[in-house]
């Protein structure tokens, strides 16, 4: 999400109750407007709408790391180009992987992206596949990837990542392949409990790790996603640029439940529903600044 042409124009500088990244010295003085989207929401959405009426060559830059992503959605939704949107840099931090230092770069990751780069993502699901293979582990296509597999025997041209899913249970055996996968050249760059990114030349994979909790007999959660048991309880094979993958068992209903009928029409931006927890059902109805506070507190 850097801009385009080398050195950055005139820049409206985003963020929420707070810098939580320094403004880089190449956009200087030359910013135009500083808004806060906690502080002073009808002025945000104000200059947003009226930078996209325009059309002028201001880029937004959102200098919030905590709530990098609430400010990104908000500018996307008003309209702005993606191109226009200026992150900060990757934030580098040593984490621990099963007793191990890892030095992690961070990357802040959206949706929506660049397009996906079909011959990196393949190469880098094929070398996902030979370190993984190793390990005996199972992992299987899900989401976009999957589809594309099925709908156009290839990843979507306007996805952003590739789509891999493991059981939860085997998370801890798969964590030290991590280190595998850098030596591959894959950088960690998200690193959630039930979520894990892998970079390599710029494009990423999503790894969900599903287990079954609240109502075992239910589904299988993956953070806020849900699967229905029936999708994954069994796995089938699917053969995908020449290559046996797992896949959800019954995957034409899986993709009904995840895209609706028609999801052999493409479409952009359409994701797979999501479920969510009841707390984060009740924050959701809560007023934007109080949503805001409790999210800096409890963070």
């Amino acid at each position: 999400m850097m801009v385009r042409g080398g050195s950055m124009k005139e820049c409206i500088i985003c963020y929420c109750g707070g810098y939580e990244f320094e403004i880089p010295h190449d956009i200087g003085e030359k910013y135009c407007k500083k808004i806060d989207l906690l502080i002073n929401k009808k002025e945000f959405h104000a200059v947003v709408a009226l930078w996209v009426k325009k059309g002028g060559g201001e880029n937004f830059f959102i200098a919030s790391r905590i709530n990098f992503l609430i400010v990104f959605n908000v500018l996307i939704k008003a309209g702005v180009p993606y191109d226009r949107l200026v992150k900060p840099p990757p934030l580098q931090k040593k984490i621990d992987i099963v007793g191990r230092d890892y030095l992690m770069r961070e990357e802040f990751l959206t949706v929506p992206s660049k397009p996906i780069d079909l011959v990196v993502s393949k190469e880098n699901l094929f070398l996902f596949y030979s370190v993984i293979k190793e390990s005996k582990l199972k992992f299987f296509l899900i989401y976009g990837t999957l589809l594309g597999a099925v709908r156009e025997a290839d990843f979507i041209e306007h996805d952003s990542d590739t789509d891999l899913g493991m059981y939860f249970s085997d998370r801890d055996k798969f964590l030290p392949f991590i280190f595998k996968l850098k030596e591959e050249g894959f950088d960690l760059v998200r690193y959630d409990s039930h979520l894990l990114s892998l970079m390599r030349l710029g494009e990423y994979i999503d790894v969900y790790f599903f287990e079954k909790k609240i109502i075992p007999s239910i589904g299988w959660y993956s953070g806020s996603l849900f699967i229905p048991s029936k999708f994954l309880n069994k796995l089938g094979v699917y053969l995908f640029h020449q290559k046996e993958f797992l896949v959800p068992d019954q995957y034409e209903k899986f993709f009904v439940f995840c895209y609706g009928e028609n999801w052999r029409v493409p479409l952009k931006n359409k994701h797979a529903k999501k479920l969510f927890s009841m707390s984060s059902f009740f924050l959701r109805m809560l007023p934007f600044s109080l949503k805001m506070f409790l999210k800096r507190v409890f963070n």
